[in-house]
């Protein structure tokens, strides 16, 4: 997949030196953002993106809330159990 050209976007200097083709860059992109995650963080990720949530610190996850209107939280599935 090529890169559509849009006048009122421009690419990134730094994605741009990452290589002299979009392939090179892109390998490269991928490469540098593996890297970059530490191991633990990705299943951190994973889990609020699979339960709709949102990753980051709270004063980002109110923000997030803020902005759709509803309470960042991830919970677990189902019913809470009674006590």
């Amino acid at each position: 997949m090529g890169i559509v050209k849009d006048e009122l976007l421009s690419l990134d200097v730094w994605y741009e030196s990452l290589g002299n083709t979009e392939q090179e860059r892109q390998k490269r992109y991928c490469q540098w953002f593996r890297e970059s995650i530490p191991t633990g963080e990705w299943d951190s990720i994973r889990k609020a993106t699979n339960k709709g949530g949102a990753f980051g610190n709270d004063n980002f996850k109110a923000m997030i809330g803020k902005a759709i209107g509803r309470k960042i939280e991830l919970r677990q599935k189902g019913r809470p159990r009674k006590k």
